[in-house]
């Protein structure tokens, strides 16, 4: 076919990266901040054309963070941008509430791999950002890595190519230290990615070749996601190469593109990855096209368009819409380029995507030359100076805001710091205010609000097991005078010891406590009566055999025991009345000794 001659800038559309996605997140994996409004993650300004729809509501109940997580994964793997970005966002803020320094890398990371897809770029750098720096303060290399491979990606598309040569350069440095073939690969991948969309073809497919060498090193480990990315980023260096310089590119080597390409559409179809298809269907597109195979290319790059529009992947429809445009101006068929350049630079000026529109302006105006239209050339020439002057603002003022963005985040992440350690401190508070409402103080042992509230619990628990519920009531003999002959210090120590031994004559699992005085309890259930009259008899042995460095050479108490039995039924009050009538006749009947009684009457 014929092609257009003789104008330079024809021939060379500016170069965008198509990346698979070598992002750092393994296939199944939970590598997963509030909608509508701000999180304390991103500046307040409003990206421009970010090409969003509205969040949706809040759910009533926020989802756990594990699961929001692998909710924003699961999305990214099929493709579902916009729902895995909101998904990320959402777990980004419950993390930073919760100071969980780990999730929160793992919600920043996925928020900037699909802010990159949706063409938010100031977020996807603003996300990536800080991701860098979550992942410096885990010290984790593995992570970083990741990091920096996205955020190179959208400072590349930003404009700002030295930061993301100096991404590049910094994750080649880290990955080395990792004994990972797959994350080196993703890294020599996304070198290779950035060197050909500044059109550096050459370094670009040495970067790609080693990463293929990696990839196979990796061998069975390396995940559907990395073997895309191989051959995504191989077939859309060579579709970059042809464009730049299309007499540097042999027919061999176009078709063995075209033969990677196709490789890379079968992988993400088996996949069910729709803006994966859309990104192979692309490049084997504009091979086609370099082959003069115009009808088979055409078929690709409309295939590319409808997945585009489905699903509204919106950069790749205005990726798509310029190459058909760049076809058509090829072709000399200026009046379809006019039209497809129009629809492209609507909708890169919608997305706010100021290097495309930029570019598209000046195709533009070279479709208006050749049909003889000097004034509407003229108007998209100078639309395409005004964009290029907008695009270095806009990068300066991008600049300036992501230096203040580590500091932001580090701020951020010392008050969700401080907030966390004051919430621990209230709760630690407010459990040693519940402790001491539920303990006796001289003691340690439960005090009767702790009796009253769990002796109910017990007996519904023994019913419902079947089980004997036993009380034991104990009362130190003599106690009186004790305080009256060695004083109240001697008679607490007293108290503090027979505590001790009534805890220690009992089982695990007893409630023991003091009711007051001189007065303590044991509550617990057992299968048959005789248990419980065999602890009352242990505490008792216990007492009177214990010898006393100080005060009273000796001390006895007395215990009164209320059993009952399984299949009977009685209130608390009952079964506290049966314990305090049989500690009576213990004491009556001399002291220093048990008696049991049984309660209760059958249901």
């Amino acid at each position: 076919m014929d092609r257009l001659p003789g104008h330079p800038e024809a021939a060379l559309p500016r170069a965008r990266a198509h990346p698979g996605d070598d992002d750092g997140l393994r296939p199944g994996g939970d590598e997963g901040l509030h909608p509508g409004g701000d999180d304390g993650l991103r500046p307040g300004t409003a990206t421009a054309g970010a090409g969003r729809v509205p969040a949706p509501a809040p759910p009533p109940e926020p989802a756990p963070l594990a699961q929001l997580l692998a909710r924003a994964d699961s999305a990214r793997q099929r493709g579902a941008f916009q729902e895995g970005w909101e998904l990320a966002r959402q777990a980004g803020a419950a993390a930073l509430r919760a100071g969980d320094e780990a999730s929160l890398y793992r919600a920043l990371h996925l928020q900037s791999v699909q802010a990159v897809r949706l063409g938010d770029l100031d977020d996807a750098a603003h996300a990536g950002v800080r991701a860098v720096a979550v992942a410096e303060r885990l010290a984790d290399d593995a992570a970083l890595v990741a990091a920096l491979n996205v955020l190179a990606l959208a400072y590349l598309e930003l404009g700002m190519p030295e930061e993301a040569l100096d991404a590049v350069e910094r994750t080649l440095v880290v990955v080395r230290r990792l004994d990972d073939h797959e994350a080196v690969f993703s890294t020599l991948s996304r070198a290779g990615t950035v060197h050909s969309a500044l059109g550096d073809h050459a370094r670009a497919r040495a970067f790609q070749e080693q990463a293929r060498d990696e990839l196979a090193l990796a061998g069975d480990r390396a995940g559907a996601d990395s073997r895309f990315a191989l051959l995504n980023n191989l077939a859309d260096n060579l579709v970059a190469s042809a464009r730049w310089d299309a007499v540097a590119v042999t027919r061999e080597q176009l078709l063995a593109g075209l033969d990677v390409a196709g490789q890379a559409l079968e992988l993400s179809r088996a996949t069910g990855h729709p803006y994966r298809e859309g990104m192979s269907h692309l490049n084997a597109g504009g091979l086609l096209l370099h082959l003069d195979r115009d009808a088979e290319a055409d078929e690709h790059l409309a295939a590319a368009l409808g997945i585009s529009r489905r699903h509204g992947y919106r950069t790749l429809e205005s990726s798509v819409l310029e190459a058909q445009a760049m076809a058509a101006l090829l072709r000399g068929q200026h009046a379809v380029a006019l039209e497809l350049f129009g629809a492209a630079a609507a909708l890169a000026e919608d997305l706010g995507d100021v290097g495309v529109a930029t570019t598209v302006h000046l195709q533009l105006s070279v479709c208006h030359e050749h049909l003889g239209q000097p004034w509407e050339a003229l108007a998209h020439y100078k639309r395409h100076h005004e964009l290029e002057r907008a695009l270095r603002t806009r990068t300066a003022e991008a600049r300036a805001r992501l230096l203040q963005t580590t500091a932001d985040l580090g701020r951020a992440l010392s008050e969700a710091e401080q907030h966390r350690a004051r919430s621990e401190e209230l709760q630690a508070h407010a459990e040693e205010m519940r402790r001491h409402a539920h303990e006796d103080s001289l003691t340690g042992l439960a005090n009767r609000r702790a009796l009253d509230e769990r002796l109910p619990l017990l007996l519904a628990a023994a019913a419902a097991g079947g089980q004997v519920l036993g009380v034991v009531v104990v009362d130190v003999d003599h106690f009186k005078q004790v305080n009256d002959r060695f004083g109240h210090g001697t008679g607490d120590e007293v108290l503090r010891t027979v505590a001790h031994l009534v805890a220690a004559s009992c089982r695990p699992g007893d409630l023991v406590a003091r009711m007051g005085g001189e007065e303590f309890a044991v509550v617990l259930t057992c299968p048959e009566p005789a248990e419980a009259v065999a602890v009352a008899e242990r505490v008792r042995r216990a007492v009177a055999g214990h010898r006393w460095a100080h005060g009273p050479g000796s001390t006895t108490v007395s215990a009164g025991v209320a059993t009952l039995a399984a299949g009977t039924t009685a209130t608390v009050a009952q079964v506290l009345a049966v314990a305090d009538q049989h500690l009576y006749a213990a004491k009556a009947a001399g002291r220093d000794r048990v008696s049991h009684g049984a309660v209760g009457r059958a249901r």
